[in-house]
């Protein structure tokens, strides 16, 4: 960002109360919006284009070039005005490439290349002592760590039956998530002190999982 863009981003930060990188976001799709899905500003204004859908214009776009943005707009416009998100997710995602394959070949990967740029973990307050978090990861790590995430929930759901603790599945997978860089942390301290006993009941898991972390530690 120049000085000036920069500037923009503090003042709107300051103004609306967010956090800086969040309001970079909303400048620079302001910014989009503006120049570059002018059809889809103007259906916004007009009612014929839902919200909902021109935040998705916004997101599905976000890594391509000015040209492929505006090509894909102009041949998804009409047919998504109106539509629900889904089936415009569908029609937006299955133009992107059709447009890159007719105008610019080499703009898929510099889309996949800029998207793979913009890789990031943020936290947001949302108030009465709550924050969101969240992550940007590509496609093979996201579905890495929900299928091992997936795996410590199940863990704890067996440790909370144990120890006679209620409460929903949310809740649980909040609490896991929560705790995931403290155990993390002790994990590895402990292998590295070789304390077995503390890993263990630390992991509260069942003997499969012991195995593995007994191997972890010989590799320590």
């Amino acid at each position: 960002l120049d000085g000036q863009e920069q500037f923009g981003v503090l003042e709107l930060a300051g103004t609306a109360r967010i956090g800086v990188g969040w309001a970079g976001r909303q400048l620079t799709d302001g910014t989009k919006l503006v120049t570059e899905l002018t059809g889809t500003l103007a259906g916004l204004e007009a009612g014929t284009v839902f919200e909902p859908t021109a935040v998705l214009m916004l997101q599905l776009t976000r890594n391509c070039s000015t040209a492929v943005t505006i090509e894909v707009e102009r041949r998804v416009l009409p047919l998504i005005a109106g539509m629900n998100t889904t089936d415009a997710r569908r029609i937006i995602t299955q133009t992107i490439p059709q447009v890159e394959a007719d105008i610019a070949p080499e703009a898929t990967q510099e889309r996949l290349d800029h998207a793979a740029g913009q890789a990031r973990v943020w936290q947001r307050d949302l108030g009465d002592g709550m924050v969101e978090l969240g992550a940007c990861l590509d496609v093979l790590s996201g579905k890495r760590w929900a299928l091992d995430f997936d795996e410590l929930v199940r863990a704890q759901r067996l440790a909370d039956q144990r120890l006679g603790i209620v409460r929903t599945a949310e809740q649980r997978r909040a609490a896991v998530f929560a705790q995931l860089p403290s155990r993390l942390l002790a994990l590895i301290r402990a292998i590295q002190q070789g304390q077995i006993g503390d890993l263990l009941a630390l992991a509260q898991a069942d003997p499969t999982v012991a195995q593995n972390l007994t191997a972890l530690q010989a590799l320590a």
